[in-house]
């Protein structure tokens, strides 16, 4: 019965899907293809898209047909000389087919049309936005996890230490060379550094979990990100490029000038309120009557007529002054928040900038602290076994290199998280 539940536990899906290799690059691929707030935005652009063509269909004919029947329960009548005359007859029949076109409306159509080829052009840019960040979050993440990575590397690297210098110190309690309070300190070094080991593992299981809700991967999947914190760490790129950059290409920097130029657009849409406005129509009529059912040649009648329909606007309340003064504050809003958001844009772009030039000193300072770190724990190990360095030096060259290194991961992981901070902020 064992044997037959081992069996059904290897083959269940669980037990058998491997776990999927990952690099950032595939990472931030599925995050823009399965991320909630990317598809939310590419949903919105499709309504802008959408508002495109309702705009255009103002500018198109507008053809309606029509019809009614009605049954005379009690006909109609008039009088004529004291006399009751009834007229019409049980059954009527109307239908009409009408067109119209507007020919002249002040700019209206025209100016409507603008504006949702920018309210189209501001969902690209939500779009846009929605997926730069994205990118950015995945990328960051994905440096985190690869951090916790290092660290359990390093957390384990450190216990392997510990107790390869536990075994030397019990071969040296044997001979007699080393007091069983020297091996006991050293036994407790090594019990204290398997804590830090599990905390590290943890964080990283927390930082692949946390992958899977950003790349909407159910969190029973197993995931292998893949790769080391090796990213360009040169923060040196020149500044102005990188204002530019931005400034021409930031989804929010777009969207901004393309708000302030629909306010424009707004101030003209209401401003059209103004002028008359001309439409031509043309219908076909038909109408019929008779006692018995369906009319016969007799009881038909069809008539036909087209011309032009002019509106003139004379007062309408005090409410297109209204309009038009809301569209101008609103113009006037749009380039206060024009001016704060290129503003913001920059500040975006050199904290970016100045956070990888600060992490690019680190990693190469830190370099040769971590070589020089090797050198004095190889040598201080040398020392001890030839019983001319304690235990406590020989612990503190340990924890020096193990800090370097931690020091290190951490700062190549700044390095990369800046530089995606800086291809974001600068839309690279």
């Amino acid at each position: 019965m064992l044997e037959f539940a081992a069996l059904l536990l290897l083959a269940s899906p669980l037990a058998a899907a491997p776990p999927r290799d990952l690099t950032i690059d595939k990472a931030v691929e599925l995050a823009l293809s399965r991320n909630t707030s990317v598809i939310v935005a590419e949903k919105n652009k499709a309504i802008y898209d959408e508002r495109v063509r309702q705009y255009y269909a103002n500018a198109l004919p507008d053809i309606r047909v029509g019809g009614q029947y009605s049954y005379n329960v009690e006909k109609p009548s008039f009088f004529m000389a004291g006399s009751k005359i009834a007229i019409g007859a049980n059954n009527q029949y109307a239908a009409v087919v009408e067109a119209s076109q507007v020919l002249w409306s002040g700019g209206k159509v025209a100016t409507g049309v603008r504006m949702a080829k920018l309210y189209s052009q501001n969902g690209a840019e939500e779009l846009r936005q929605a997926q730069a960040g994205v990118k950015k979050a995945v990328r960051q993440l994905y440096y985190g996890i690869l951090l916790a990575s290092a660290t359990v590397d390093i957390q384990q690297e450190s216990l392997r230490m510990a107790q390869e210098h536990l075994a030397t110190i019990e071969a040296q309690f044997k001979q007699g060379l080393a007091s069983d309070l020297t091996l006991l300190r050293q036994t407790v070094e090594v019990a204290n550094t398997e804590p830090a080991l599990t905390k590290a593992r943890n964080m990283y299981a927390k930082g692949v979990l946390q992958l899977n809700n950003l790349l909407a991967i159910d969190p029973e999947e197993s995931l292998n990100p893949q790769g080391a914190l090796e990213c360009h760490a040169g923060g040196e790129a020149d500044l102005d490029a990188r204002y530019r950059s931005a400034l021409a290409n930031r989804p929010e920097a777009r969207a901004a000038r393309q708000s302030l130029e629909l306010a424009k657009q707004r101030v003209a849409f209401e401003n059209s309120s103004y002028y008359p406005d001309l439409y031509a129509f043309w219908n076909r009529q038909f109408t019929g009557q008779d006692d018995r059912g369906w009319p016969s040649q007799q009881g038909r009648s069809w008539s036909m007529a087209t011309g032009v329909k002019l509106s003139i606007p004379v007062f309408s309340g005090l409410s297109t002054v209204s309009k038009v003064r809301e569209a101008e504050l609103a113009h006037a809003s749009a380039l206060q928040v024009l001016a704060e958001t290129e503003r913001k844009v920059k500040i975006d772009v050199k904290g970016a900038w100045l956070d990888l030039a600060a992490a690019a000193e680190r990693v190469r300072s830190l370099e040769k602290a971590v070589e020089q770190a090797h050198k004095a724990l190889a040598a201080t190990e040398t020392r001890f076994k030839n019983g001319l360095a304690s235990q406590l030096e020989l612990n503190d060259a340990t924890l020096a290199l193990n800090t370097s290194r931690m020091i290190q991961a951490q700062a190549r992981h700044d390095a990369c998280v800046a530089s995606a901070e800086l291809q974001w902020a600068a839309d690279l």
